[in-house]
């Protein structure tokens, strides 16, 4: 199994991806000669980004198809964490269709809308006036709360050494019984 890797001014190069991607990478770098620090990447003709660097550890087999040709890219920050691929082909910087796939636009972030129909300053303002920001009914404050049952409120280790403590109990009361009633009768 090989793939064909196109750089630089039409030059390709073969190689074998029967094996982790960081060392593909990195024989990639040092054959088509990139520099050490560089973050590259490979993608189709199509613009589809292959994110080999997101899985070193995987082969590259899991991600290439045999005798693919694809083209090196190499990935450079731009506005703090936002990574921007460029083809390192001459030519494929002009392929409007294969740039936008190569990079997609981020998406847009959706508007959070608030679950009342008031201004946050506006319930701020109440909440510090001592009135309800919640929406939620409040408790009725005579009403008693329902009996919890206790045993279902321990845990399932403590609710079962409870079952055998209280069957220890329920074992010994007929024999206390009957001893008391054995004692009657003599």
């Amino acid at each position: 199994m090989f793939i064909t890797v196109k750089f630089a001014d039409d030059k390709s190069e073969l190689f074998n991806p029967n094996c982790r991607n960081s060392l593909l990478l990195s024989n990639i770098k040092e054959r088509c000669d990139c520099e050490d620090d560089d973050f590259i990447d490979l993608s189709d003709e199509s613009g589809s980004l292959k994110n080999l660097q997101s899985h070193p550890m995987d082969y590259g087999t899991k991600y290439l198809n045999e005798r693919e040709i694809l083209i090196l890219v190499k990935g450079e920050k731009t506005n703090g964490e936002n990574m921007t691929f460029v083809p390192l082909l001459e030519g494929m910087e002009t392929n409007k269709a294969f740039l936008e796939r190569l990079n997609p636009p981020p998406p847009k972030p959706e508007k959070i809308r608030s679950a009342t129909r008031e201004s946050p300053s506006r319930l701020q303002a109440e909440v510090a006036r001592g009135k309800r920001a919640s929406l939620a009914p409040r408790p009725k404050q005579n009403q008693l709360a329902p009996p919890v049952n206790s045993s279902r409120s321990l845990s399932p280790g403590r609710r079962g050494s409870r079952m055998r403590s209280q069957s220890v109990q329920l074992a010994q009361a007929p024999l206390s019984s009957s001893l008391n009633s054995a004692r009657r009768a003599r």
